[in-house]
């Protein structure tokens, strides 16, 4: 099973990676593999549809997020993450 490990330090994220281990400490690693490719294929559809969400991301975890994707899948989410900017910073500037 690969290392799993949440972005961002804050302590929230740290009990949700707390309470994370507890489940797959209870779980065969066969279990704990397909929860984890199940989890890992969420995080990743999740930033591909909202990829606004990356802003809570320091540069870096970015960076590794976005690896994750193909490189036509990253230019789809920075373009997409550049209108919803454009689009907040036009709407708060009325």
């Amino acid at each position: 099973m690969s290392k799993f490990r949440f972005s961002s330090r804050d302590q929230s994220k740290r009990q949700a990676e707390i309470e994370l281990r507890k489940i797959l400490d209870t779980l065969k690693p066969e279990q704990q593999d397909k929860l984890m490719e199940a989890l890992h294929t969420m995080q990743k559809q999740l930033f591909f549809q909202e990829p606004w969400l990356l802003k809570k991301f320091s540069g870096s975890e970015q960076t590794e997020i976005l690896s994750q994707f193909t490189k036509e899948e990253q230019m789809i989410i920075l373009a997409r993450f550049d209108l919803e900017l454009h689009h907040w910073r036009y709407r708060n500037g009325k």
